[in-house]
């Protein structure tokens, strides 16, 4: 724990028993700082990067020698931009990537298919304070971004959750709605190889719902994780793809 205050991880990636990956984010002076940790079968180290401002929220692992991680940092203490990190040749450096307009833009979730082929998403802040979402790929030698459809009526806009099929099979989940999470409602969107679109998901009743991950056994079998229900009292909320359609799944609640 690099601060005394506040350390949090929010991924983590294992390459093997003793290679594995975890990033998040430390406090230092009431600033939040990028934070990797490394295992090496015997313990855990802070990895070897320059500091900066900002959260590292996933990491993808291709192989031992070529690891991302993905999140936001703040250039001399200015908007936050998108912060991608790449693993190579023993060292972290930080890898140009877009950013949308002149608001804040953040990446929550990232998924590989292969060196060449590796999404990232998250959303993006226009000036008057609507969020959209962003998504971005490597091609193997830049990070392009891909337009995302904005539902309709929607006053906010974020995806936290990525799980790549194939190069035209790749899923995205959160939530649309307002900044009050009582408004919000499950959002998912598929990539076909030539756009984004968003894939009809189920809701329950009226209450807030939201979606924090996804996961692909194959192309007829894709999980999704969230919540859903009032502040302070939030029930579990699993969906399942079945190749047609997504439904709920029941869920335990302890």
């Amino acid at each position: 724990d690099p601060s005394a205050s506040l350390n949090e991880l929010f991924d983590v990636e294992v390459v093997s028993a003793n290679d594995a990956w975890a990033v998040g984010s430390y406090s230092e002076n009431f600033t939040e700082k990028v934070l990797i940790l490394w295992w090496n079968g015997t313990q855990c180290s802070r990895a070897n990067y320059a500091s900066m401002t900002g959260s590292l929220q996933s990491v993808i692992a291709i192989s031992p020698t070529d690891v991302w991680a993905v999140g936001y940092y703040s250039p001399s203490g200015g908007t936050w931009q998108t912060l991608v990190m790449h693993w190579t040749n023993g060292q972290w450096q930080v890898i140009a990537s877009p950013n949308v307009g002149t608001g804040a833009n953040y990446l929550y979730a990232s998924s590989a298919l292969s060196a060449n082929e590796i999404w990232a998403a998250g959303y993006y802040r226009e000036q008057n304070g609507t969020t959209k979402a962003l998504a971005m790929r490597w091609n193997g030698s830049a990070w392009v971004q891909y337009a995302m459809p904005d539902p309709p009526q929607f006053l906010g806009y974020y995806i936290y959750g990525l799980a790549a099929v194939a190069s035209n099979d790749v899923w995205a989940v959160g939530d649309v709605g307002t900044d009050d999470p009582i408004d919000s409602r499950t959002t998912i969107l598929h990539w076909d190889g030539v756009a984004w679109s968003v894939s009809p998901s189920p809701n329950i009743g009226n209450d807030a719902t939201n979606l924090r991950d996804v996961i692909a056994v194959g192309p007829n079998e894709v999980w999704a994780v969230g919540a859903y229900g009032t502040l302070g009292a939030y029930q579990t909320l699993i969906l399942r793809w079945n190749g047609s359609a997504w439904t709920i799944v029941p869920s335990p609640n302890p």
